[in-house]
């Protein structure tokens, strides 16, 4: 539900949703990343604020993400990266976070 929220509030590509990776680590063949989630409008990002590029800003932006690697296995979850997820996701409520399962994402690269 909390991620349906941030996709209306910070709209994709065709209902996907971009974030950016602030941290990740490897648990077993996952990969589980705190991200924030940016605004994407006319395929380029908007400034929005001092962090730059749309990304950032205030805790409820952010949320944990797990990667499953099953099929998108080429891209570069890496800190600083960008990420568009693409649905189906799954979003799991653990306490009071809200984790996002997803298999199906692409890394964002710019034009130079």
């Amino acid at each position: 539900m909390f991620f349906l929220l941030i996709m209306k509030k910070f709209p994709g590509e065709l209902g996907c949703i971009d974030v950016k990776i602030i941290s990740r680590f490897h648990d077993g063949k996952l990969t589980v990343c705190h991200c924030s989630f940016g605004k994407y409008t006319k395929n380029f990002l908007l400034q929005d604020n001092s962090k730059g590029m749309g990304f950032g800003g205030s805790e409820s932006s952010q949320s944990t993400i797990i990667f499953s690697p099953r099929v998108c296995n080429d891209v570069d979850l890496e800190v600083g990266n960008l990420i568009r997820i693409h649905p189906p996701w799954k979003e799991v409520q653990v306490g009071n976070d809200n984790i996002i399962l997803c298999t199906y994402f692409s890394e964002i690269l710019f034009p130079v």
